[in-house]
């Protein structure tokens, strides 16, 4: 039998997921290419990846809007909200810890 912890940390826990989920928290639902300009680093490809993969989790919802061009729109579902509560947490431990020179 698996630890459910460990499964929860391998899908919000994968490079760049976490990233994702916080930023759509901070800052509400947004458009793929806003997304790209408030994750460095990440590449198109990726982003997309990780973008399908956590829809496949429901821990975003990707609303479509047929439109031309087609508007694309990227929120975090109530699952999501869940555990915000605990991303909030760590950030402000992480800042603690930056500053205490830990990070």
């Amino acid at each position: 039998m698996s630890c459910p912890v460990d499964a929860f940390y391998k899908l919000i826990g994968q490079r760049w997921s976490s990233y994702i989920l916080w930023t759509l928290e901070l800052n509400g639902p947004l458009r793929f290419n806003a997304l790209m300009r408030e994750i460095p680093d990440v590449s198109q490809k990726v982003l997309t990846e990780k973008l399908r993969e956590l829809e496949g989790s429901k821990l975003i919802h990707r609303d479509y809007e047929p439109s031309i061009p087609p508007k694309v729109t990227y929120s975090l579902t109530a699952l999501a909200k869940e555990i915000t509560p605990i991303m909030h947490h760590i950030s402000e431990l992480a800042h603690k810890w930056r500053e205490e020179g830990i990070l």
